[in-house]
């Protein structure tokens, strides 16, 4: 895959659907990038210190400020604060459709074509490591599947992605699952 695809497949209008009434806007910036011409995805991984999903793997972002003028300004900016990436390096790409947690979030999600190597900053209050997987891997259908997992009392469905020993799941898998299915169409999870 070249750069040149990548913005073909990627590239979408933005946005316009309105926060859910009981739920708190947030957006988060999916950061690609190529490494020896294969494609890359970038994750954080949560510390324990943050008020929400400690610990879980997830894409650098959060709520939005009353100074973001956009969902996009929003993500570009946590993008900065938690790893350190310049607004001004991130190609955006497109927008993904915004989801919903049961943690009361509404996610509007952005995909971004960032330079690396990248002199990477980590805000080690909110971030406890940068992950990198291989993009074309996560396509494969035996890595994912769907599980229960329990929150408040209540047993959810959610999906999962294993590779080695990193597991994406819930909000972040559903962003993910949309980002392959726009690198190939053909691409499909099972169901959640």
């Amino acid at each position: 895959m070249t750069p040149e695809q990548l913005r073909l497949l990627l590239s979408s209008p933005s946005l316009t659907v309105p926060v859910a009434a009981d739920l708190t806007a947030a957006a988060v910036l999916a950061p690609l990038f190529f490494q020896d011409g294969a494609l890359q995805v970038l994750f954080t991984q949560r510390t324990n210190e943050v008020r929400d999903h400690q610990g879980q793997i997830s894409f650098p972002g959060g709520i939005q400020a009353p100074e973001d003028k956009s969902f996009l300004d929003t993500a570009l900016r946590e993008a900065g604060e938690e790893i350190g990436l310049d607004p001004k390096v991130v190609e955006v790409l497109g927008a993904l459709a915004p989801i919903s947690t049961v943690t009361g979030y509404q996610i509007y999600s952005f995909v971004g074509l960032i330079p690396y190597p990248y002199d990477f900053q980590i805000n080690q209050r909110e971030v406890a490591r940068l992950i990198i997987l291989p993009v074309m891997p996560l396509l494969e259908p035996e890595r994912w599947s769907t599980r229960p997992y329990e929150w408040q009392g209540q047993t959810k469905l959610a999906f999962f992605c294993q590779y080695q020993d990193i597991t994406v799941w819930g909000a972040t898998a559903r962003i993910l699952i949309q980002i392959l299915a726009r690198l190939d169409p053909k691409f499909h999870p099972g169901p959640a």
